[in-house]
């Protein structure tokens, strides 16, 4: 895996849909450098977010990822510019006083996800079709039949999608989004409104070795910081 990219981005990090969301596709784009001209293949992200408000707290991690993905590929033009050339990417989120990102671009196969799946409670392949809205209740239904704990604390989610046609970089309305707001009977809250802000890392890759097209593996678990 090589880096071609590694860029400190000062700021307050901010969700899509929200008034913040501007300034901060604003500094990222003054401090992140224009694309090398090389391919790129993967993306990590580490969101340094305010202290308060009992952490995790919100933002959810994958909302914030929308803001970085349509900056860095769509406006800057990483990726070719097109987010369905995003093979993979791991995004994490941290409490701290000097808020802002690290963003990484890079080259080359994915991480493990042994490696980044901590303590890993829920693991199963879905190989039906794909939820589209947080309220898909087949895909509800088939997670809570699974019957695992629901584990405590924050948490770390690992999905590999099998096949190249997802677009994993698609947030607001692409496949990620809505399985993870999918797993409220495994990260608890209301059905439909999941308490996914307790997710402090996320690893997403497409292609994933082993899961037939279409299918998604997901494996969600207590992380340890």
């Amino acid at each position: 895996m090589n880096q071609q990219l590694k860029a400190w981005v000062s700021g307050r990090p901010a969700p899509f849909a929200t008034a913040g969301e501007r300034p901060w596709k604003d500094a990222i784009a003054a401090q992140v450098s224009a694309p090398s001209g090389q391919s790129s293949s993967g993306m990590a992200i580490d969101f340094i977010l305010p202290i308060g408000h009992g952490w995790p707290g919100h933002p959810d991690i994958d909302n914030l990822c929308e803001p970085v993905f349509s900056t860095v590929i769509n406006r800057l033009g990483w990726f070719g510019g097109g987010r369905p050339n995003l093979e993979w990417y791991l995004a994490t989120k941290r409490p701290g006083t000097e808020l802002g990102a690290v963003i990484s671009v890079l080259t080359g196969p994915p991480l493990d996800v042994a490696a980044v799946a901590t303590r890993p409670g829920f693991d199963g392949t879905w190989s039906g079709p794909l939820p589209r809205s947080a309220r898909d209740e087949q895909f509800a239904a088939w997670v809570r039949d699974q019957g695992t704990p629901p584990p405590s604390g924050t948490l770390a989610v690992a999905l590999e999608f099998g096949g190249s046609r997802v677009n994993v970089g698609d947030i607001a309305t692409g496949p990620v989004k809505s399985v993870i707001d999918c797993l409220q009977p495994i990260i608890g809250g209301p059905f439909g409104n999941p308490d996914d802000h307790r997710i402090v890392l996320l690893f997403v890759v497409k292609r994933a070795f082993g899961i037939p097209d279409g299918a998604v593996r997901i494996t969600v678990g207590s992380h340890e910081s």
